[in-house]
């Protein structure tokens, strides 16, 4: 694990992580999450590059900009279902 999504939208999100990311870098991950729905486990893989990188308010931790390489709908949907079930729609 790299680190928690603290924001997400369907270009892009931010991580918390304890280890500061090489920049520029691509990375295969995966979000997982239950379903607040029915409580199933879901994961979404995908394809996202390191853009940036701060250090968080706690210095104990890193933020990281990453930008999301898939564009197709398999990829997509579920992330607009996260956006939706969790609300980061602000």
């Amino acid at each position: 694990m790299i680190g928690h999504v603290v924001d997400i939208t369907t270009e892009g999100m931010m991580l918390i992580g304890e280890k500061k990311l090489p920049l520029e870098r691509d990375f295969e991950l995966e979000i997982r999450f239950q379903r607040p729905s029915d409580n199933s486990d879901q994961v979404i893989p995908f394809r996202a590059r390191s853009m940036w990188a701060s250090p968080d308010v706690n210095a104990n931790f890193t933020d990281t900009g990453m930008q999301l390489l898939d564009d197709a709908e398999e990829v997509l949907k579920p992330i607009r279902e996260l956006i939706h079930q969790y609300g980061f729609q602000d």
